[in-house]
């Protein structure tokens, strides 16, 4: 498993603007923004350092994504999903996610990245 030390998120963050590092809580109960790249704008609620990742998914997606992240955590195997298309006011918007595991100092952790693959409007 690659070190976290490997990936600079502010410089990949250039060409991948919608990526963050997620890991567990001290208490390893909540999966935590540990870092994220200071992208222009997130099509879902913007993901903030050191808070709780439900905090920024979309409502009906919580139990799928954060079961996703933490399979991935303890499987140490890299997972790829094609979410589903949601509406955002007169547009629809659908997204894929990769979640790659890495070697954190506490434990393991997960750098995720997500890409718009869509955006329709309908008005």
């Amino acid at each position: 498993m690659p070190d976290v030390a490997q990936f600079d998120l502010a410089e990949l963050g250039e060409t991948y603007p919608l990526l963050a590092r997620i890991g567990m809580d001290p208490a390893g109960k909540t999966l935590m923004w540990l870092d994220v790249a200071p992208a222009g704008h997130w099509p879902f609620k913007t993901p903030v350092k050191d808070r709780p990742v439900v905090q920024s998914v979309p409502m009906p997606s919580i139990k799928r994504v954060i079961g996703a992240f933490q399979q991935t955590l303890s499987s140490g195997i890299p997972d790829y999903y094609e979410t589903t298309s949601w509406g955002n006011g007169a547009q629809t918007v659908s997204m894929a996610r990769i979640a790659v595991p890495v070697k954190g100092e506490l434990g393991p952790e997960l750098i995720a990245y997500w890409e718009v693959l869509e955006a329709e409007n309908f008005s």
